[in-house]
């Protein structure tokens, strides 16, 4: 998120500029959301940022928004174009991508060259997560089917008693989501509960099935993709803000 965010600060002996953006990763350049200006790469690691500059319009100000409709004469019109409309109005500014001061996954202090190497490092740091990940999603299910087995079975067993208990022994039997079951109004509902317990567990099968045959790159494809959706949304809503 330190890319999507952006950082400025100071410390003892170091100081951190990274600019905020969220484009493709090669090249990545500044990007601000809802800016209108232009920024224009003059060297390497060095960008000169610009406002916008608009004529003929009319006071639009929103909620994200402030327009400044400027009227001058033609002298100081002419003597701003000479001197030049970015520099007169101050809309201009430079930033480096040459000061990425950032902590690394190891909580050491690093600097970053280009820009992208955080993204590099940090894929390929997540990613071994998800291998612990899938593991620890399969495990769930695993726990869950072998529950929904074991209180079916209670059920056709007519071992599930529930009479004279107090919650706390009832708990103590079952999991924290079987608790709607301990009121005998429900629990005379043998069958038809057994069968959506049935259903359920065969639903928990599948997923464990599906879950075991896709790689952690897969699994970890789904979540940028699923992001991707939400961030398309949030920038077509921009489009009535912005």
């Amino acid at each position: 998120m330190i890319l999507v965010n952006g950082s400025e600060g100071i410390g003892t002996g170091w100081s951190t500029f990274i600019i905020h953006k969220l484009e493709n990763p090669v090249p990545m350049h500044p990007w601000y959301r809802g800016f209108r200006g232009c920024i224009e790469q003059t060297s390497k690691d060095k960008y000169k940022v610009c406002g916008a500059i608009e004529s003929g319009y009319k006071e639009n100000h929103t909620m994200a928004n402030v327009d400044f409709k400027v009227q001058l004469t033609e002298e100081k019109l002419n003597n701003a174009l000479e001197e030049g409309l970015e520099k007169m109005f101050k809309l201009g500014i430079g930033i480096a991508t040459s000061n990425v001061i950032c902590f690394d996954w190891k909580g050491r202090i690093k600097k970053y060259n280009p820009t992208e190497e955080i993204l590099l490092e940090f894929c390929d740091y997540r990613l071994k997560y998800y291998y612990k990940r899938k593991d620890h999603m399969l495990r769930v299910l695993e726990l869950k089917v072998n529950q929904l087995a074991k209180f079916i079975q209670m059920n056709i067993d007519h071992n599930l008693v529930f009479e004279g208990l107090h919650k706390a022994e009832i708990i103590k039997i079952l999991e924290s989501e079987f608790e709607r079951f301990r009121n005998a109004k429900e629990i005379r509902k043998r069958k038809e509960e057994a069968q959506k317990r049935m259903n359920k567990k065969a639903e928990k099968e599948m997923e464990f099935i599906v879950l075991r045959k896709k790689t952690p790159r897969e699994i970890l494809k789904e979540d940028l993709d699923a992001f991707l959706d939400e961030w398309n949304e949030l920038l077509n809503s921009d489009q009535t803000i912005y």
